[in-house]
């Protein structure tokens, strides 16, 4: 029972973590907009332990006309829209609830996320770097996870100080962001403790 629950925990954090970085949310709607199918399962899932399928939807978005989901996405079973992308390489994908409780609870949740437990902490930033994030090949070098706002770099600098992590945040001004990098002695460490929580270190981002 306990470590049933402590796995549904760590899940709902790399969750938090990831729709932190990529997340979809309108006035009361709430999910996750990504090009690959692993995160848009992961994403679904959580949605689907929540709430019946019918109020779950997906949207694909590409440049042709094609109206139909490739074979990775196939396991799609709900409601399916399709539009029109703009100069998109790949199908991009938005799956999403109308909750506005849920949405509610998600933007306390990062709100709030340094009270987050130790234990779920690596979980939290798998998800974030999965969504914003990327290393090198070695996983040695150029550790980031990239943010709109210092303000939110700054949280998760101090969160990944009680992961047991020093980092440090760099602004670029012309892009309008703001860096948080891991340096090339911590970035192993680091990426050993995200990779059984991150589709990206286990490489399971592929794009159809």
């Amino acid at each position: 029972m306990g470590s049933s629950s402590n796995q549904q925990q760590a899940s709902n954090s790399y969750i938090l973590g990831l729709w932190g970085a990529d997340g979809y949310h309108r006035t009361s709607s709430i999910g996750l907009t990504s090009i690959y199918p692993e995160l848009i399962k992961r994403f679904h899932l959580f949605l689907n332990n929540k709430f019946p399928l019918e109020r779950i939807r997906l949207r694909v978005y590409s440049n042709n006309k094609q109206h139909k989901l490739s074979k990775t996405m196939s396991w799609f079973k709900g409601k399916l829209h399709f539009s029109k992308g703009t100069k998109l390489r790949h199908f991009a994908y938005q799956v999403y609830v109308n909750s506005r409780p849920l949405l509610r609870k998600f933007r306390q949740a990062v709100d709030n996320r340094l009270i987050l437990p130790p234990d779920d902490l690596a979980a939290y930033f798998a998800g974030r770097f999965d969504g914003d994030g990327s290393v090198a090949k070695d996983l040695r070098t150029d550790f980031r996870i990239v943010y709109t706002n210092f303000a939110e770099a700054n949280t998760d600098k101090q969160l990944l100080e009680k992961l047991g992590f020093d980092s440090r945040i760099y602004r670029y001004k012309k892009a309008g962001t703001h860096v948080i990098y891991v340096s090339r002695f911590e970035s192993l460490r680091l990426c050993k403790a995200l990779q059984p929580y991150s589709a990206k270190l286990k490489r399971l981002l592929v794009t159809p």
